[in-house]
């Protein structure tokens, strides 16, 4: 799985390109925390035009980062 993001008037953008299961889903939670720490972003635009697989345990990091 590959991230990148950046951020665009206060929103950050994360473009995510990969599988989104159990083994990656930590991967992803620490850097779009970590992009929102550094950023002081106030919402987050996921692109998931490059997942072809995304299980439970990749909806419940969505989740986290909406409830934050």
């Amino acid at each position: 799985m590959e991230i990148t993001w950046k951020t665009l008037d206060h929103i950050l953008m994360v473009k995510i390109n990969g599988d989104i299961d159990h083994h990656t889903c930590e991967i992803l939670r620490q850097q779009v925390d970590q992009a929102l720490e550094n950023t002081n972003s106030r919402s987050i635009l996921f692109s998931f035009a490059q997942v072809s697989f995304m299980d439970s345990s990749g909806i419940g990091v969505l989740i986290g980062r909406y409830k934050l």
